[in-house]
Formats: C-alpha cells, sequence, structure tokens
C-alpha cells in the first residue's frame, strides 16, 4: 500500500505517477482506515517541511500498527523545493519506534511553495515546468528500484544539512508557522469557501462575517493560501505580494 500527504499537490502528483508505474494504489493518508492493514509492502509519500516531516505525517507514523511481522518492503518518497536535510534519518527513527524498518528512501525536486518569509517564493513557470520533465524522469528511476526492492538512500541532504533539521528547524516551528500565521484580508475575500474545502487538515471554518478562520490543526502545507482565488490570504512576515503553486492547476 502506498500512502500520501500533500497540501499543494507536488505530493499527490508524486504518489499517483509512482503508484502508476509500481501497479498500485495511491491513498491519502488524511482519509486512510485507522488501523491501516497489514500489507506486504508499505509506501509513503510526503513533503518535507522546514527540513523535517509534518506533524500529520508523524502522527500517522506514531498511530502505525505495531504487529509481529512488519512489511518486508517499506519505502518513502520525500518531495521538497531543494534539499531535505536529515528528513530520511527523522523517518527512519519514527518508523522504527513502530517496529518499522526504511528499506529505501528517496527525495524528489518539485515546484517550490514555500512563501513565508522574504526572499523565498514560488519558480517561475519556466522552473516549474523544468522540474516537473525531470520529476517525471526520476519517478521512472524511482519505480524501477522499488519495484525491484532494492535497499537504497538516494536523497538530497543539502549544505548544512544537520543544522537545518536540528537548529533552525525548531526555531521556524515555535516562531514561523502555523495558524498564528495566517491573515485574511475582509476585502479581498469573496466568501467562496475555496480554502475550507481545499484544507486537507479539515482546519478552517468561518466566522459570523463569513471570514475563514484558522484552527489550531494547521500543518503548515499552505494549501489555503495557494488555492484562494482571490489571493485573500497572507503569510506573515512575507504578506501578499507573493505568487500562488498548485499542481491542481499545472497540467501533467
Amino acid at each position: 500500500m502506498l500512502y500520501y500527504f500533500s497540501g499543494t499537490g507536488n505530493s499527490r502528483y508524486a504518489a499517483t505517477h509512482l503508484a502508476r508505474r509500481i501497479d498500485d494504489t495511491a491513498t491519502d493518508l488524511c482519509a486512510a482506515p485507522q488501523p491501516i492493514p497489514a500489507a506486504d509492502t508499505l509506501g509513503l509519500v510526503c513533503p518535507v517541511y522546514a527540513w523535517g516531516l509534518p506533524d500529520v505525517v508523524s502522527d500517522f507514523i506514531a498511530a502505525l500498527p505495531r504487529i509481529a511481522t512488519p512489511p518486508t518492503y517499506v519505502f518513502a518518497l520525500l518531495t521538497c523545493g531543494d534539499d531535505i536535510g536529515r528528513t530520511d534519518r527523522m523517518l527512519r527513527r519514527a518508523l522504527a519506534r513502530q517496529g518499522y524498518p526504511l528499506h529505501a528512501v528517496f527525495s524528489l525536486q518539485m515546484p517550490n511553495t514555500y512563501i513565508g518569509l522574504p526572499g523565498f517564493d514560488v519558480d517561475s513557470h519556466e522552473v516549474v515546468a523544468r522540474k516537473l520533465a525531470a520529476a517525471s524522469a526520476r519517478l521512472a528511476h524511482i519505480a524501477t528500484a522499488v519495484a525491484a526492492r532494492q535497499s537504497v538512500t538516494d536523497v538530497v541532504p543539502g549544505s548544512m544539512a544537520w543544522c537545518k533539521s536540528h537548529l533552525l528547524r525548531p526555531l521556524f516551528r515555535q516562531w514561523l508557522s502555523g495558524h498564528r500565521m495566517l491573515r485574511v484580508s475582509p476585502s479581498r475575500c469573496t466568501h467562496c469557501g475555496t480554502c475550507q474545502r481545499r484544507c486537507p487538515m479539515g482546519n478552517v471554518s468561518f466566522n459570523d462575517e463569513g471570514l475563514p478562520q484558522f484552527g489550531t490543526r494547521c500543518t503548515f502545507c499552505l494549501s489555503c493560501y495557494h488555492h484562494c482565488p482571490a489571493h485573500a490570504i497572507s503569510v506573515r512576515p512575507a504578506g501578499h505580494h507573493k505568487g500562488q503553486q498548485h499542481l491542481d492547476k499545472t497540467p501533467e
């Protein structure tokens, strides 16, 4: 079984294409039955947030059933804008705590969606097209390795990987992520409800004025921001002047 989490579509895109190549089914882990059924193979596709795992993915792993005989092949694909820091090691430790091995882990560069700080923005159309073309070839390579049940660590940790995952990540999570960083412009909001429908966490509700409000289950995927057709949602401290990118509007 292949499970994925995706906010803006990168990991869903990767999981869908990978599942097709290995003759498997990609299931949104937010909608997966609990406990998940036993299977010979377990695959996980998810984005890297601040050089680590999204909270929802960590929670999914922590809820994996402890079974006498774990799957004979466990693999993971981590999507990222550039590099992953030490996310693969974090993932390996999280799985080991539940008694699961990690036989293979890969990283896959996809269109950038983080826009929360000055200097960060979405990729240009040309860069998006180039990344998706490279991703197609990369997914073919990953599918071959998974089909052959290879044991491999094939990731791009990037420079200063330890510092990113163990020093910068905790600071980022404490001060620069979560629902408190999201703002709504009343003059821009059209009350269309897109943010609520697109939130994979079911974390968006509406106040008496019909404006979206964000609960504490935010995993900071920024799906609400990138899907808002009126560009009414902003992310502190970046403000409104950033681009939007999600693969729902990008042809495969």
